[in-house]
């Protein structure tokens, strides 16, 4: 008994000095959230035509208007990588407007 009594206390001493948890949340009950505001610039009007004609259809809005900015020769890069790596149906003539239209998409 001498030898148990300790063992005893130990247990009591791990089991009580937990914290009770706190119940789950039921299944059904509604949780709401605050969203912040989306601060992406927004495409419009000729941009938006370009861009809608050359990214879109490989990339989202929110991956070209979130892009960091870039100096022209990277765009330029950019587009010839988009062109020669990815088959991008660029013509090599709307590149100087595409260029300045993702520029202006950059926050």
């Amino acid at each position: 008994m001498r030898r148990l009594a300790p063992l005893i206390a130990l247990t009591l001493v791990a089991c009580g000095s937990e914290p009770a948890a706190s119940p789950a949340p039921k299944a059904d009950a509604v949780v709401r959230i605050a969203l912040p505001d989306d601060p992406a610039p927004k495409l419009g009007g000729s941009d938006l035509a370009r861009i809608e004609r050359t990214c879109l259809a490989c990339h989202s809005v929110e991956m070209i208007t979130t892009q960091p900015k870039l100096p022209a020769e990277k765009w330029a890069a950019t587009i010839d990588k988009m062109r020669t790596v990815y088959g991008a149906q660029i013509a090599r003539g709307d590149e100087p407007a595409l260029i300045a239209a993702l520029q202006s998409a950059q926050p």
